[in-house]
């Protein structure tokens, strides 16, 4: 992904993943990538990505998504509410988020308590 990445001089606003088999570790790979730093459209619909996942997405330890990410779908992404121990109250509380969503998607995935820490 990198080597085709090289070409392009032009910011990336959409992008658009779904059903390309990513894992958590391709979301960290994304989510450090300096080309999406201007991305206003992120789907990654249908992909594995678990908690581990969006948990690289969303920390500023690793993410160059900034408030300009408008809209995010993770739909069918595998984020189940058991994984919910691979992310603490601690860690939550230092994660903080410069997101301006208007646009979050994570239906179809068993989060049951998952948000209800």
């Amino acid at each position: 992904m990198d080597a085709v990445l090289k070409g392009i001089t032009t910011p990336i606003l959409e992008l658009c993943l779904n059903s390309t088999f990513l894992t958590a570790s391709e979301c960290l790979v994304l989510a450090e990538n300096p080309q999406f730093e201007n991305l206003r459209s992120l789907d990654l619909s249908c992909n594995p990505i678990t908690a581990k996942g969006l948990v690289y997405l969303i920390d500023p330890a690793h993410s160059r998504f900034s408030e300009k990410l408008k809209s995010l779908s993770l739909f069918n992404c595998e984020i189940d509410h058991a994984q919910s121990n691979l992310i603490s109250n601690d860690q939550l509380q230092s994660v903080k988020c410069q997101f301006n969503l208007k646009f979050l998607n994570l239906s179809h995935n068993n989060l049951g308590n998952f948000l209800n820490f």
